[in-house]
């Protein structure tokens, strides 16, 4: 044990609320270490909206999911604090409870004690949630935006109802034909994307399920979708460049026995005032936390993220410690 090195955090996921969190503990001048399961950090804003307008950040008329990521990142750099580093591609591979510490060993088999822990996994590993496709490598088959030139000035099918697919299908709609289809009657998306459809010329079809394509070196040259408003009437497409669905994601908060705390009834990592797990000296923050009455958002979770740090500041300096402001 002597030998092991003692921490005073670890900061578990890379997404936002985990950068954040990094910067606060730099400038509170914590040690400690960030991980995350990722080859990179910036989590959803980068995986999944780098190139689509984040428009709910205070201060910030829009800006990109992939800039914000960035901007996230710099400002870590910009906190001076040599005693904080972060790893990606990093796992925990097991924990154990030490007086009032917390031995954790990891993918790379660096091991370390720490004072505290703060869990920012977000919504978890992203895995899309794919249509019924099962052919792989489909060139003109999308799950998410890594470059809008392929959408622009084409004809785009949109699968999706909720806040994604809108966005996409009225963001390219000033230089592409764009199609939103629907499972459903109703959108699941906010009211005010949905009604900039309309204005933005995107045509709107409902009460379609996918039923069979047809593929030709590689692509996707027909899509048979079933109307089931219409006793399952068959409608074929075939005047079409690009299929993106966006149907949302499967999520994983990762395995909860590793960390044995309380879950809200939606599978959320229980929290209070302080930020505070179930269980001494583990924090949450983020997507990954709940209680009664939270809107999830990034500026609630930013918030939840200063709130654990200045608690875990009061675990390290003593309960009279009181940052005043963050600084360099």
């Amino acid at each position: 044990m002597n030998n092991i090195e003692t921490k005073d955090i670890l900061i578990v996921g890379g997404g936002p609320v985990g950068v954040y969190s990094m910067t606060c503990a730099k400038m509170l001048g914590l040690s400690g270490l960030l991980i995350e399961s990722n080859d990179k950090l910036g989590g959803q804003p980068q995986e999944l909206y780098e190139n689509k307008n984040i428009y709910d950040i205070p201060g910030t008329i829009e800006v990109t999911g992939g800039n914000f990521a960035k901007q996230l990142i710099e400002q870590t750099k910009n906190a001076k604090n040599d005693k904080f580093e972060h790893f990606t591609n990093t796992f925990i591979d097991h924990i154990e409870n030490i007086n009032d510490l917390v031995k954790v060993k990891f993918s790379n088999d660096m091991i370390y004690l720490f004072k505290s822990i703060l869990i920012t996994t977000g919504n978890g590993l992203f895995n899309p949630v794919k249509a019924d496709i099962r052919e792989e490598n489909i060139e003109n088959l999308h799950y998410k935006v890594n470059s809008e030139s392929i959408f622009k000035n084409k004809k785009n099918i949109i699968l999706g109802g909720g806040d994604s697919a809108v966005d996409w299908a009225n963001h390219f709609s000033q230089n592409s034909q764009n199609t939103i289809i629907i499972r459903r009657n109703e959108f699941r998306a906010k009211s005010i994307g949905v009604n900039l459809l309309n204005k933005n010329n995107v045509k709107v079809l409902k009460n379609l399920v996918l039923d069979s394509y047809v593929l030709k070196d590689k692509k996707l040259v027909e899509l048979k979708f079933k109307d089931t408003s219409k006793d399952n009437e068959i409608i074929s497409f075939t005047d079409f460049d690009n299929l993106l669905v966006q149907y949302g994601s499967k999520m994983s908060i990762g395995n909860n026995k590793l960390w044995n705390i309380s879950l809200t009834k939606f599978g959320k990592i229980l929290i209070n005032q302080k930020s505070e797990t179930s269980q001494a000296n583990i924090y949450a923050a983020g997507n990954c936390a709940g209680y009664d009455g939270k809107y999830y958002n990034l500026t609630t979770g930013f918030g939840e993220a200063i709130t654990a740090i200045y608690n875990i500041s009061k675990i390290i300096y003593g309960d009279k410690y009181h940052p005043g402001y963050l600084h360099n």
